[in-house]
């Protein structure tokens, strides 16, 4: 803007003139300066308080896993408890048994049977005991029941047969096979090859490596067969007198001691009979076999009394899960023993299994 002739522009209006442009831009720059500034604080904050969420999340899981650590340790030893307790109680169980003066000769603990809860120690474990009476021998079963033990296993006669001469050639202390069987000669054909043991078998593991068993068949046959032995040091002959003496039934399956699928395996037996027996074991086991007798009736038990009794054997395996109140987290221990008189502490140690 231009003066009027002869006057002069007024000092403050030109120094307005001057400065007003630049001093425009620096409060443009200000005010973009402010703005960044205030973003990077924004963003800092936002980083602050992500850094400060992933810290708090690490340091949650860290006392989360350390009680599950604690949790894990309080349970494992109060299920060591469990497994203590139930071991006294079999042990008392064997003083008593052959007291003809005592009330009762039932063991404290049942064997495959329900048992209560016990608290203990800010926690509680659940005891299971089973006696391998149970179970068949390996050792001593011959072909007969150990046909009728492979029964209701979707096997044909063929394989049946397969199996049976196995096992059968497996513990015999010769090279010649049956007709169905295997010695050594077939298991040093195969790409791995070993040889036949030609003795008894030292866990029920071995069946793994007999002819027609295969890894689908071996879990359903845990189930019914067991080795009477604990130590693969044992002289064959220390096991013979054993199942002579104490497991002089060990040709029979226990009524008292047998899972379900095992007593499926017997003959003339159905689903509902199972069930009553199952139902009869609930409060009491079998004292003598005529009250199996009265159960099932004459009939059926005439088919399968040549495979059963009532008689238990020294060895048990006891599972204990134990857990913390107010926890999620359980611990579990199996304990195989033998019960053994000669053993200053009453019993030995066959097997222990964890997890």
């Amino acid at each position: 803007m231009e003066a009027p002739a002869g006057k002069s522009m007024p000092t403050v209006a030109r120094r307005r003139l001057r400065g007003g442009v630049p001093r425009l831009a620096a409060c443009a720059v200000r005010r973009h300066s402010a703005g960044i500034a205030l973003f990077m604080v924004l963003w800092v904050l936002t980083l602050l308080a992500v850094i400060v969420g992933q810290l708090s999340y690490s340091v949650r899981g860290e006392l989360k896993a350390l009680r599950n650590m604690k949790d894990s340790a309080e349970a494992y030893y109060i299920a060591e408890a469990g497994l203590a307790l139930a071991t006294l109680a079999l042990l008392q169980g064997s003083e008593t048994a052959g007291d003809s003066d005592a009330e009762t000769s039932e063991a404290v603990l049942r064997v495959n049977a329900p048992l209560p809860i016990v608290p203990y120690a800010g926690g509680r474990v659940g005891i299971w005991v089973d006696n391998s009476s149970g179970q068949v021998d390996l050792n001593t079963a011959d072909a007969p029941l150990l046909r009728l033990m492979l029964g209701g296993l979707n096997l044909d006669e063929d394989r049946m047969d397969t199996i049976v001469d196995a096992i059968m050639d497996w513990r015999d202390e010769d090279e010649f096979h049956r007709a169905s069987g295997a010695e050594s000669d077939y298991y040093r054909s195969l790409p791995e090859p070993y040889y036949s043991k030609n003795a008894d078998f030292d866990s029920i593991e071995e069946l793994r490596l007999v002819k027609g068993v295969t890894e689908e068949l071996f879990d359903p046959l845990r189930e019914r067969f067991t080795v009477f032995t604990d130590s693969a040091s044992e002289s064959r002959q220390l096991r013979k007198l054993f199942r002579k003496g104490a497991a002089a039934e060990a040709g029979h399956i226990n009524l008292n001691a047998a899972h379900p699928d095992v007593l499926m395996a017997l003959p003339e037996m159905t689903e509902e009979r199972v069930a009553a027996i199952a139902e009869f074991r609930q409060n009491r086991d079998f004292k003598s076999l005529t009250e199996v007798s009265d159960l099932l009736g004459p009939g059926v038990f005439a088919e399968m009394a040549p495979y059963v009794s009532l008689e238990m054997t020294p060895y048990y395996t006891i599972y204990a899960e134990a857990m913390v109140y107010q926890s999620k987290v359980r611990q579990r221990i199996a304990l195989k023993i033998r019960i053994d008189p000669q053993n200053p502490q009453g019993f030995t140690v066959i097997e222990r299994i964890e997890g």
